[in-house]
Protein backbone atom coordinates (compact mmCIF):
# COMPACT_ATOMS: atom_id res chain seq x y z
CA UNK A 1 0.00 0.00 0.00
CA UNK A 2 1.33 3.40 -0.96
CA UNK A 3 1.58 5.78 2.02
CA UNK A 4 1.52 8.81 -0.25
CA UNK A 5 -1.89 7.97 -1.68
CA UNK A 6 -3.69 11.31 -1.28
CA UNK A 7 -7.39 11.96 -1.27
CA UNK A 8 -8.95 14.98 -2.97
CA UNK A 9 -8.97 16.68 0.44
CA UNK A 10 -5.21 16.32 0.86
CA UNK A 11 -4.50 17.71 -2.61
CA UNK A 12 -6.35 20.99 -2.00
CA UNK A 13 -4.23 24.07 -1.57
CA UNK A 14 -4.28 25.73 1.78
CA UNK A 15 -5.70 29.26 1.65
CA UNK A 16 -3.40 32.25 1.90
CA UNK A 17 -6.02 34.46 3.58
CA UNK A 18 -8.61 33.51 6.16
CA UNK A 19 -11.29 31.35 4.54
CA UNK A 20 -13.93 29.88 6.87
CA UNK A 21 -15.19 27.43 4.24
CA UNK A 22 -11.71 25.86 4.01
CA UNK A 23 -11.51 25.50 7.79
CA UNK A 24 -14.98 23.95 7.96
CA UNK A 25 -13.88 21.35 5.39
CA UNK A 26 -10.84 20.66 7.57
CA UNK A 27 -13.06 20.01 10.61
CA UNK A 28 -15.42 17.85 8.55
CA UNK A 29 -12.43 15.75 7.55
CA UNK A 30 -11.04 15.48 11.09
CA UNK A 31 -14.38 14.45 12.59
CA UNK A 32 -15.40 12.14 9.77
CA UNK A 33 -18.53 14.16 9.00
CA UNK A 34 -20.27 14.59 5.68
CA UNK A 35 -19.31 17.64 3.63
CA UNK A 36 -22.80 19.06 4.08
CA UNK A 37 -22.64 18.94 7.89
CA UNK A 38 -23.11 22.39 9.39
CA UNK A 39 -21.58 24.17 12.35
CA UNK A 40 -24.11 22.63 14.75
CA UNK A 41 -23.12 19.11 13.69
CA UNK A 42 -19.44 19.94 14.12
CA UNK A 43 -20.05 21.30 17.63
CA UNK A 44 -22.17 18.25 18.54
CA UNK A 45 -19.41 15.91 17.32
CA UNK A 46 -16.79 17.74 19.36
CA UNK A 47 -18.97 17.64 22.48
CA UNK A 48 -19.54 13.91 22.04
CA UNK A 49 -15.81 13.30 21.68
CA UNK A 50 -15.08 15.46 24.72
CA UNK A 51 -17.54 13.44 26.82
CA UNK A 52 -15.97 10.16 25.69
CA UNK A 53 -12.40 11.26 26.36
CA UNK A 54 -12.94 13.27 29.57
CA UNK A 55 -10.57 12.06 32.33
CA UNK A 56 -13.36 12.16 34.94
CA UNK A 57 -15.24 9.58 32.88
CA UNK A 58 -12.31 7.22 32.36
CA UNK A 59 -10.99 8.81 29.17
CA UNK A 60 -7.43 9.55 28.12
CA UNK A 61 -6.28 12.99 29.42
CA UNK A 62 -3.87 13.58 26.51
CA UNK A 63 -6.55 12.80 23.96
CA UNK A 64 -9.04 15.03 25.81
CA UNK A 65 -6.68 18.00 25.84
CA UNK A 66 -5.88 17.58 22.13
CA UNK A 67 -9.57 17.53 21.21
CA UNK A 68 -10.36 20.42 23.59
CA UNK A 69 -7.61 22.57 22.05
CA UNK A 70 -8.91 21.82 18.55
CA UNK A 71 -12.48 22.62 19.63
CA UNK A 72 -11.35 25.92 21.16
CA UNK A 73 -9.61 26.81 17.89
CA UNK A 74 -12.80 26.00 15.98
CA UNK A 75 -14.89 28.24 18.26
CA UNK A 76 -12.34 31.06 18.04
CA UNK A 77 -12.36 30.86 14.22
CA UNK A 78 -16.16 31.09 14.21
CA UNK A 79 -16.12 34.16 16.48
CA UNK A 80 -13.45 35.89 14.37
CA UNK A 81 -15.44 35.25 11.22
CA UNK A 82 -18.64 36.67 12.70
CA UNK A 83 -16.94 39.90 13.81
CA UNK A 84 -15.59 40.61 10.31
Amino acid sequence: MNKNKNSDYDQQEQPTSYDLSYHLREYHHKLGLAKIAGKKEIVASYKELLKLTHPDHGGDPKCFHYIKADFDTFKRNLKNNIKR
